[in-house]
C-alpha cells in the first residue's frame, strides 16, 4: 500500500464507504458501521490519561484521544508496519508506515499521536520522551545479567550439540560455537559456525558457550543459546 492508497482508503471510510472521487456508495455504510463497533474489550484500563479503554470489533479498535473517538487497525509482516486510524468526529484520517519490527510499534505511537495533536490544534505531548522512557524501562526489567561466576554445566557443552526435533516446530540443529572438539560436529554444523561472524556480525559473545541454529522462518534466521548457568540455562 503507497501513501496515496492509504488516504485514500481513510477517505472512503470518513466518508461512510462512498468513492471520494463520484460519491458512489462502493462500501455499505452498515459494514463499515458493523466492523467498526466493539464486541469485546481490548484494553479495560486506559494506559494514560489522555486514552480511554479500548473495544475491539471488526479487526478495529474503538477508542477515545483527548476527548476525540478513534478508530485504526494495524498490520504487519516481516520487515513492514501500519497503522491506519481515523477520526471519524473530525473528518481526520491518519497513516503511519514503518519497517523496524521490533520498535516500529513505538514509532507509530510517538508519530500517530504527534500528527492528532498538530491536526487537531491540541497542545503539544512529549511523546517522543514518553515513549522512550517505556522502552528504557522495559528493557532494564527484561535484562538479567549472567552471574559473573556461573554454576558450570554438569555435561560437556559438545554433548548437547546436534539434532533436535518436534512435532509442531519441526527439525533444529544446535551447533556448538568455538568448540575445540569442532571436528565432531556435521558438515552443517561446521557451515552455520564458519558463517555465523559474517550473518551474525557483534551478536556473538565469544567469552559464553553459545549455541546457534538455522531457523529459517517468517520472523527469523537464527535461533541463540547463550550458557547462563548451570547444565544449560538460557
Amino acid at each position: 500500500m503507497s501513501a496515496k492508497d492509504a488516504a485514500t482508503w481513510l477517505r472512503v471510510l470518513l466518508l461512510g464507504g462512498k468513492n471520494p472521487l463520484t460519491m458512489a456508495q462502493v462500501i455499505p455504510e452498515a459494514v463499515i458501521e458493523m466492523v467498526a463497533t466493539g464486541v469485546s474489550v481490548v484494553t479495560g484500563k486506559a494506559e494514560y490519561p489522555e486514552l480511554s479503554p479500548a473495544v475491539y470489533g471488526g479487526a478495529q479498535s474503538r477508542y477515545s484521544y483527548r476527548g476525540h473517538e478513534i478508530i485504526e487497525h494495524g498490520g504487519s509482516t516481516t520487515g513492514f508496519m501500519s497503522q491506519i486510524a481515523r477520526f471519524p468526529s473530525d473528518g481526520l484520517g491518519i497513516a503511519v508506515f514503518s519497517n523496524d519490527d521490533e520498535y516500529g510499534g513505538t514509532l507509530h505511537t510517538i508519530l500517530k499521536w504527534y500528527l492528532a495533536d498538530v491536526a487537531l490544534g491540541l497542545e503539544l505531548i512529549d511523546w517522543n520522551g514518553r515513549m522512550k522512557k517505556k522502552v528504557l524501562e522495559n528493557y532494564t526489567h527484561e535484562s538479567r545479567p549472567r552471574p559473573i561466576n556461573p554454576p558450570s554445566s554438569s555435561l560437556p557443552f559438545s554433548d548437547l550439540g546436534g539434532s533436535y526435533g518436534n512435532l509442531g516446530y519441526g527439525a533444529l540443529e544446535l551447533c556448538l560455537l568455538d568448540d575445540p572438539s569442532a571436528t565432531s560436529q556435521s558438515a552443517s554444523c561446521a557451515q552455520v559456525v564458519a558463517d555465523a561472524p559474517e550473518t551474525l556480525p557483534g551478536a556473538i559473545n565469544g567469552s559464553v558457550p553459545t549455541f546457534l541454529a538455522k531457523w529459517e522462518k517468517a520472523w527469523s534466521t537464527h535461533i541463540k543459546l547463550e550458557h547462563f548457568a548451570g547444565i544449560y540455562s538460557t
